[in-house]
């Protein structure tokens, strides 16, 4: 589905600013005055881009001068594929044969590609993000493109972790990333990207593509099948904290939780909630080449989890008094209630509490 919509206008982005005001439509500047515009319009986002070249290039920011030509303006732009442009009438305009780089699945640069790659190091990544999503056609692959990103791969070392991670994980949804992570690995890149990813077998990564399109689905099993330290992760990648701490979760549990029936589905869930367990689930079966059974899908997903039925305070009741005694006790009737399968009522749990206390005391 089309998820966004890129313009190129002849009008400088004063005059664009201006318009969109006077409609009284909301925008944001996002490139600070460098020529693009963008909005939300039926959710979808809109990019208006005055036409422009770069006249000194510095990262992925650029001292631009405002045209009116639509050439120049398409020879500033990274590869052959992302030059096409076309009217409102469905006229294209297409000066560097993009549309045939597309059917060869030949991503190209646009001019020397040394030059491209140092005026901003984010298109070595995003060279084999494209790769992953139209392929290596090694009888079309434009060589020279290859070669250079492959020599100079080591320069994505001085892009930001957000710029580098917004690359990285749009590759691995792409519908080749299988192809592109096994060169990537034959390259020996993955240090500059995430190191330790390169110790997954190449038999894990040929699995990749049946994966379900989802960054963290597709992320985890990267991360579990190269035993990677997942303390580590943030060091090299950026995350949000709910997705790093859903990750986390489900990498080191991944090992600990078996999900073979409704009762291993309800303790995971408890434990872990919806997402971790459903995430974990899927993915055992993923590797044991089985498919999900819906009564241990439907039971992660829609099984709710009666209350603990004791507190501390019932815990005080019978005699303990100390709060860290009253936390160690209240963890092991907790699992042995998970064990019981969330059966035991309240009575019971304090007498299992008693039964705890009184062995503890003995030892």
């Amino acid at each position: 589905p089309l998820e966004d919509i890129d313009l190129a206008v002849k009008l400088n982005v004063k005059v664009v600013k201006q318009k969109l005001l006077k409609e009284k439509i909301q925008f944001t500047d996002i490139s600070k005055g460098h020529g693009t515009i963008s909005l939300l319009s039926q959710k979808k986002l809109i990019e208006i881009t005055s036409m422009r070249i770069d006249k000194e290039t510095y990262g992925r920011k650029a001292k631009v001068e405002f045209v009116n030509d639509i050439y120049l303006d398409s020879c500033r732009r990274d590869f052959t594929i992302n030059s096409i442009y076309s009217n409102f009438n469905g006229e294209i305009y297409d000066p560097h044969n993009g549309i045939k780089d597309l059917k060869n699945r030949n991503v190209k640069f646009i001019g020397d590609p040394l030059k491209r790659i140092k005026e901003d190091n984010l298109r070595i990544l995003r060279y084999y993000r494209f790769l992953s999503y139209y392929g290596c056609n090694a009888a079309t692959i434009d060589k020279n493109s290859m070669k250079v990103t492959k020599k100079h791969f080591d320069l994505i070392s001085n892009i930001s972790k957000e710029r580098k991670s917004y690359e990285f994980y749009k590759l691995i949804l792409g519908a080749y990333a299988a192809e592109i992570l096994l060169l990537i690995k034959k390259q020996d890149k993955f240090k500059y990207i995430l190191p330790g990813l390169e110790k997954i077998n190449n038999s894990d990564i040929k699995l990749f593509n049946d994966l379900k399109a989802e960054k963290l689905i597709r992320l985890s099993f990267l991360l579990i099948m190269s035993n990677f330290e997942i303390k580590r992760l943030r060091d090299y990648l950026f995350l949000t904290k709910k997705e790093f701490l859903r990750l986390e979760l489900i990498c080191i549990n991944f090992k600990l939780f078996s999900i073979k029936n409704k009762k291993d589905a309800r303790k995971a869930k408890f434990k872990l909630g919806v997402d971790v367990s459903m995430s974990i689930y899927y993915l055992k079966c993923f590797l044991k080449g089985e498919k999900t059974k819906d009564i241990i899908h439907n039971t992660l997903k829609y099984w709710n989890a009666p209350v603990f039925p004791i507190s501390g305070n019932d815990l005080q009741s019978i005699g303990i008094s100390k709060g860290k005694e009253i936390g160690i006790t209240m963890k092991k009737i907790e699992d042995w209630w998970v064990l019981k399968d969330f059966k035991p009522n309240k009575n019971q749990c304090l007498s299992k509490s008693k039964s705890i206390v009184f062995n503890s005391t003995k030892l």
